[in-house]
């Protein structure tokens, strides 16, 4: 069965984004990655439509980059993975390390690599069932041994 997974990322990372689109159609990943162009984070139309997007997704990929601090357009895509309790996983671009915004400061954040990004994949098509997944507290998400981030389950 086919997933839908949002790719958040900054404009100027457009790059990265097409080679994890790419990497999954040559590994035939069961994944289509929907699209939100352009970024206009300044538009409230455009928050919806974001919002609207993201929560329709089986989960999301967040391209982490020097760009990422100051892109407006994706800290909003992955604030709204984080309140909609979309499965999400952070991933860099590259070897930069830039000062990251609040959102992220202690969120998992990957090193790129097709083996983490096929887990996250697989574990989105069927999670594990078994007492190793544990909530991080206060993180609003799930780290997994698969690397992948999920949300926390609903407080009663």
């Amino acid at each position: 069965m086919t997933k839908k997974l949002f790719i958040a990322f900054a404009v100027e990372d457009r790059t990265y984004r097409d080679f994890v689109s790419d990497q999954s159609k040559h590994r035939k990943t069961p994944v289509e990655f929907p699209n939100l162009e352009p970024k206009q984070p300044w538009s409230p139309q455009w928050k919806t439509n974001c919002r609207t997007l993201v929560k329709g997704c089986d989960g999301m990929i967040a391209l982490i980059s020097h760009h990422t601090p100051k892109a407006e357009g994706q800290l909003w895509e992955i604030q709204c993975a984080v309140d909609e309790r979309v499965p999400l996983m952070l991933m860099w671009v590259n070897g930069q390390r830039p000062q990251l915004p609040d959102l992220l400061k202690t969120k998992r954040i990957n090193i790129w690599n097709w083996d983490t990004l096929h887990s996250f994949v697989q574990c989105i098509c069927a999670p594990p069932a078994h007492a190793g997944w544990m909530p991080a507290r206060n993180s609003g998400v799930l780290a997994s041994s698969h690397r992948a981030l999920l949300p926390e389950p609903a407080e009663a």
